[in-house]
Formats: structure tokens, C-alpha cells, sequence
């Protein structure tokens, strides 16, 4: 039989993994093959060894905290607001740096004289304090 084999078996019959049948076969061949049988002892030695190591260790095993982690979406919002925040300000101080367009004064404004439209405007009426629509005559300058 396969070196492999009888290991993984011993094993497995120390551990209990195999039936009751196959646990008797295995018996049968290690009593029927010496050389075989001396491998299996090894390798129940071996197993002994590991479990006294482990035994006697008293030490615990260092325990690490739990790792708190922070969902996709909590990372993705909090990008998408760093940007919008880094472009806003971007956009401000680009636009206090600007100096503001030269105001030109416009002439004041005189009526066509040639419009057929006739013009209003709304004013309020002294005597009764209601607003009130007067035509304003081509002549007159005021809008």
C-alpha cells in the first residue's frame, strides 16, 4: 500500500473518521505487514507529540479586536461630497479673483417720437390712493 495512504488512514482511524469495518481492515493489513505497521507508529507518535505540545502550552493566544469596516456606499457619499465641496471652493475663489466688469453709464433714454405705440404708466391717484393708468404724451420725457 501507498506510504500516503496508510498515514491518511492512521490518522483518520485515530480520529475516528472511519467505520467500524474499515478501522478492523486496516488492523488486519498492519498485522500482516511489518513494515507498514512500523509506519503507522510513527505516525501515532507523531500525532502523540503534537498533542502534548498542545497540552501543555498555557499561553493564550493573543487575541486581535474586531476590525470595524465602513460600507461601500458611506465611502463612495463621502467622496462624491469631497469633490463637490473641493469644486465649489474652486469655483469661488476663481471667481473673487476676477476683477468685476467696467460699469458704463447709459444715456438716458429719449422716447421715439416716431412709434405709433402709445405709451402708460401706472401711478397713484392722489384722491383716492388707488393706482391708476395714465397715457404718457410723446412729448413728455419721463418714462
Amino acid at each position: 500500500m501507498n506510504p500516503k495512504s496508510i498515514e491518511a488512514l492512521v490518522i483518520d482511524d485515530h480520529l475516528g473518521e472511519l467505520s467500524p469495518e474499515a478501522s478492523e481492515l486496516l488492523q488486519n493489513y498492519l498485522a500482516t505487514h511489518p513494515e507498514d505497521l512500523l509506519l503507522a507508529n510513527k505516525v501515532l507518535n507523531t500525532i502523540k507529540i503534537a498533542q502534548q505540545a498542545l497540552n501543555t502550552s498555557s499561553a493564550p493566544l493573543p487575541v486581535a479586536p474586531p476590525r470595524r469596516t465602513i460600507p461601500t456606499w458611506v465611502a463612495k457619499a463621502a467622496a462624491v461630497i469631497l469633490l463637490t465641496a473641493l469644486g465649489a471652493g474652486a469655483g469661488f475663489i476663481a471667481g473673487r479673483s476676477q476683477s468685476p466688469p467696467p460699469v458704463v453709464a447709459s444715456a438716458p433714454q429719449k422716447w421715439r417720437t416716431d412709434s405709433p405705440w402709445a405709451r402708460y404708466r401706472i401711478t397713484t391717484d392722489p384722491t383716492h390712493g388707488k393706482l391708476s393708468l395714465v397715457r404718457i404724451d410723446s412729448t413728455d420725457t419721463q418714462p
